[in-house]
């Protein structure tokens, strides 16, 4: 809380690592992690200029032209909006949008940003184009029929609608220089709704993944990859309540008041699976993954360890 945006800071005792997470914010080899005798202090730096947005083509995220876990930056006009689902869980919309070139990009927000567009849409009475700008924001890779899309990040996104800010006003003049159509006056229809004015009906398959928190099914496919990175493949949990646990060593007493004498590990790991032409990602628990391997999480860790103590010279 005590670090504001726009600020400059001088830092002291920090880590510096790898920046080779699942997502990164930018393309830098190292990054510095706070730990417990980290200290920051605000100090006038006038040398270090403002961020700047690194827009990210259409062209380069349909052709999968793009760095792996990369976060980007992303402005367009929307052009259509397709879908909407703000009632239980999962609450999402769905939209279009438009570059100057014309190419239309898919773009989903989820929870908070989600809301923070469709009341956007609600209160909006302006008759020109709606731009949005999303910083920070995930590209998921085109999986068989399905073209490459973006969505926010789950905390680090930017969601900027129509805001006078340079980006936007430059955006905007190129727009009505190039003379290119933009439509303007979504309405949302209320929460029950999952379908806005103006938009398409939704394909058999994205019916089906809008409905699949809602429905069991049985599906048949083969697992092409095991999706991998740091500590993705397992977790610390309680032995009760098997949810997840920060405490790194033992002994402990979990959330929900269960004292563990030991740290237990569990599965969490991600399958691509694919069926025919198509492919999407799985993600399996201890259970299911304890059947497969036939072995605990704790014992193949244990393995891990072992061999990796053998092999040091």
């Amino acid at each position: 809380m005590d670090l504001k945006e726009n600020c400059t800071y001088v830092m002291h005792n920090f880590k510096v690592l790898k920046n080779n997470g699942q997502y990164r914010v930018c393309d830098h080899q190292f990054k510095l992690v706070f730990i417990g005798v980290t200290v920051v202090r605000e100090c006038v730096l006038g040398d270090i200029p403002f961020r700047k947005y690194r827009f990210t083509g259409f062209a380069d995220v349909v052709a999968g032209q793009f760095e792996r876990g990369l976060l980007v930056d992303i402005i367009g006009v929307v052009e259509e909006v397709v879908f909407q689902q703000v009632s239980g869980k999962g609450r999402r919309v769905v939209f279009k949008l438009k570059n100057l070139s014309q190419q239309l990009l898919s773009c989903t927000l989820w929870d908070d940003y989600c809301l923070q567009f469709l009341k956007f849409l609600d209160d909006y009475e302006g008759d020109g184009p709606i731009t949005v700008l999303l910083s920070h924001c995930r590209i998921k890779e085109a999986q068989g029929s399905y073209p490459a899309s973006i969505n926010n990040s789950f905390k680090a996104s930017k969601l900027i609608i129509n805001q006078p800010m340079m980006e936007i006003q430059e955006f905007n003049e190129r727009l009505a220089e190039l003379g290119i159509e933009a439509r303007s006056g979504f309405k949302s229809h209320g929460e029950g709704s999952t379908q806005l004015s103006g938009s398409i009906q939704l394909s058999s398959k994205e019916s089906f993944f809008g409905k699949a928190e809602e429905i069991v099914c049985v599906t048949v496919g083969t697992i092409t990859r095991i999706v991998l990175d740091n500590h993705s493949w397992c977790y610390t949990a309680c032995i009760q309540c098997h949810k997840k646990s920060d405490a790194e060593m033992a002994p402990f007493t979990c959330a929900c008041g269960k004292y563990n004498k030991e740290v237990v590990l569990r599965y969490r790991l991600e399958l691509m699976i694919n069926q025919g032409n198509e492919s999407t990602k799985f993600l399996l628990w201890d259970c299911e993954c304890s059947e497969l391997i036939g072995q605990s999480a704790d014992a193949v860790n244990q393995l891990e360890i072992e061999v990796c103590f053998w092999i040091q010279p």
